[in-house]
């Protein structure tokens, strides 16, 4: 007989690594382009390792009408603008290295 699976936990960001990011964030892309995400219900894996890890969860704006990058994760007609890269490779590398921000 076959296990039953576990639910995912809820995903909860560690409260230094959010401040951390939201300050790279601000200083990034401007303190008004940065927002709460709203709360929902779906699962998220990155919950498994937050309940070991401290960890927190970022999204990064790709959205670019000219490109046509503005179609949904989940689109099978989904297209990222790889000039939003560098920002998220630096939100994720200041933590890292322990600086407070990164500019260029």
């Amino acid at each position: 007989m076959e296990e039953k699976p576990k639910p995912h936990p809820a995903m909860v960001n560690n409260e230094a690594m959010y401040d951390h990011i939201k300050k790279v964030g601000e200083v990034l892309v401007g303190k008004p382009n940065v927002q709460l995400m709203p709360l929902t219900t779906g699962s998220e894996d990155l919950s498994l390792f937050a309940e070991k890890v401290p960890a927190a969860m970022f999204i990064v704006g790709i959205r670019n009408a000219t490109l046509k990058s503005d179609k949904n994760l989940h689109s099978p007609n989904f297209f990222i603008d790889e000039e939003s890269l560098p920002r998220s490779n630096t939100s994720c590398c200041s933590y890292l290295d322990g600086n407070d921000a990164i500019t260029w």
